[in-house]
């Protein structure tokens, strides 16, 4: 816990917004410093928000993340500990990233992303192209 928490207060809103051009460093503990239990519960809070889309994509995404090593994966909370206290984690490595953040309306309102930086959902792909492929 002592290296997992990085801030005591959670922030009001996630730090890895598509728009923003350059995500967050991984920080926190890495699973490499991790019990065999506590990886496994990494593994499966990965898989939770992974396999919210079709099961071949999520597949495909947790084998690059396993090719990468969990190991290289790291934890990070923020906040408080009991219900109704505002808190925050992020789990990521140099390819991706997932976050939590519940600090609102008595921490009952969730907000969460994930993002592979080398295939962003988020990102606006159509004007990145006509950018890089149609320059004047």
């Amino acid at each position: 816990r002592k290296t997992a928490v990085v801030l005591t207060e959670a922030p009001k809103e996630i730090f890895n917004d598509p728009k923003r051009p350059n995500p967050t460093k991984p920080e926190g503990i890495p699973a490499s410093k991790m019990s065999a239990e506590q990886q496994a519960t990494l593994v499966k809070i990965i898989k939770l928000y992974l396999f919210r889309v079709r099961t071949d994509v999520a597949a495909e995404e947790f084998a690059k993340i396993e090719k990468a090593g969990i190991g290289n994966v790291y934890f990070e909370w923020a906040g408080g500990f009991e219900l109704g206290q505002p808190h925050y984690y992020r789990v990521q490595n140099t390819a991706f990233v997932l976050e939590y953040d519940n600090t609102q309306n008595n921490a009952n309102h969730v907000h969460s992303i994930w993002r592979n930086f080398a295939n962003d959902f988020g990102l606006d792909l159509l004007k990145q192209h006509v950018s890089e492929g149609h320059a004047k």
